[in-house]
């Protein structure tokens, strides 16, 4: 189970408890008693259960939360957990007390996720940018990126995998059979132990060698069939899943491709060039 899909269950079972607390306290508005102890025999030790997981769950996937939603976790759990213990009790009064606090848990951390694809996207867009203005403005980068050029298409992927790293992006491709592949590595298959725990985000990318700007859509198309082939696997915690990149390294610069949007994946088309005409200064 992944880690988001791992909190979506955690997020619904507080959803659940807190339903019934509310048929709980709706039953008390009518009644002012607690005969069969609904909140010390039922409630309150179905909290004590959910703090249980929801530390399991902080410390199987420390490493892989985005820092907010761990931080939000942390606090939860450091100031409450008196509040959680097994056995406790404190009829309804305890349900008044930890009730909100797993509310406020589950959306903070939820707001935090969901907000996962948002930032690994600026943090790749952001990779790209600097990468082509590092080309123009540093003549050892674009003398480098000329050589790749020349080189060949594996050359230039892993180049840029390198530069994408240095922005805390783990670029990677896909085989023919659809599976991660390293970019750097490019014998073998992803370390996912590796990515997972130095990556802010992993990417997947498809890195093209486009010769003249006549190649350009064939070149793109080639792209996006590759990158289609490839299904979300274990990291989906970390993985940057609804957008995919074909990079398209060309000498001059090539005319823009609209990105292409299919089925939840949008195509992002990234033009490098190698050797860009710098404006005169003149």
């Amino acid at each position: 189970m992944t880690l988001r899909s791992e909190w979506s269950a955690i997020a619904a079972r507080i959803d659940g408890f807190l339903s019934s607390t509310t048929a709980y306290l709706q039953t008390l508005v009518a009644s002012h008693d607690d005969p069969y102890g609904g909140a010390d025999n039922v409630l309150l030790p179905e909290s004590a259960r959910i703090y249980d997981e929801l530390n399991h769950f902080t410390k199987r996937h420390s490493a892989m939360l985005p820092q907010p939603a761990r931080e939000a976790l942390n606090r939860f759990l450091g100031e409450h957990k008196d509040h959680f213990k097994p056995g406790w009790r404190a009829g309804w009064q305890g349900i008044k007390r930890v009730a909100p606090a797993l509310g406020s848990v589950r959306s903070e951390v939820s707001f935090h996720l969901a907000d996962f694809g948002a930032t690994a996207r600026r943090l790749s867009e952001r990779a790209f940018i600097h990468l082509q203005r590092s080309i123009v403005v540093d003549e050892s980068i674009r003398e480098s990126w000329k050589q790749a050029f020349a080189q060949g298409e594996v050359r230039c992927e892993r180049l840029g995998a390198i530069h994408l790293l240095s922005h805390g992006i783990w670029a990677f491709k896909v085989d023919a059979a659809g599976e991660r592949t390293d970019l750097v590595f490019t014998d073998r298959a992803l370390d996912e132990s590796e990515a997972e725990t130095a990556a802010e985000a992993l990417v997947l990318t498809e890195w093209k060698k486009v010769s003249s700007p006549a190649e350009r859509d064939a070149k793109a198309e080639e792209a996006r069939w590759q990158a289609a082939r490839y299904t979300v696997g274990s990291l989906a915690s970390v993985e940057l899943a609804a957008y995919r990149y074909a990079v398209l390294v060309s000498e001059r610069h090539l005319d823009a491709i609209a990105d292409i949007r299919e089925g939840d994946v949008t195509y992002r088309h990234i033009n490098i060039v190698v050797d860009p005409q710098v404006p005169s200064r003149s």
